[in-house]
């Protein structure tokens, strides 16, 4: 689990990267404005940016780490939120990619939260 940041990261700025580089197509997709599109790929590039630095740290902090797993987990809960918004609306499609997203960020967290130990120490070997 020692390269489990560098994952998180990556999953990010690849997210990040399709959304921002597709968003007029998913704008037709998911039937949602480019500029919603545009502000999901951003969160996800600063999280991306943060998990990477984080990542590549010789010795990595347990505040930043915790602060990682606190924002994965905040996000999961907004996902929710925008899920339920979006199905009420009838963006079906964007409500499902939304779940797909909490849902994932979730996992991610519960697993750095639980293989903290690993993760901070192996900084220091890897």
């Amino acid at each position: 689990m020692r390269h489990l940041p560098w994952f998180d990261g990556s999953a990010a700025l690849v997210a990040a990267i399709l959304v921002l580089v597709a968003r007029s197509q998913l704008s037709a997709f998911y039937g949602v404005s480019e500029c919603w599109l545009v502000v999901l790929g951003g969160v996800n590039m600063l999280y991306a940016a943060g998990a990477l630095t984080f990542a590549a740290q010789a010795r990595r902090s347990a505040e930043w780490l915790a602060t990682l797993v606190f924002a994965n987990a905040i996000w999961s809960v907004v996902c929710a939120i925008l899920c339920v918004y979006l199905s009420l609306h009838g963006q079906v499609l964007a409500a499902v990619h939304m779940t797909l997203e909490g849902a994932f960020v979730l996992f991610l967290a519960r697993l750095e939260r639980r293989y903290r130990g690993d993760i901070l120490t192996s900084s220091k070997r890897a």
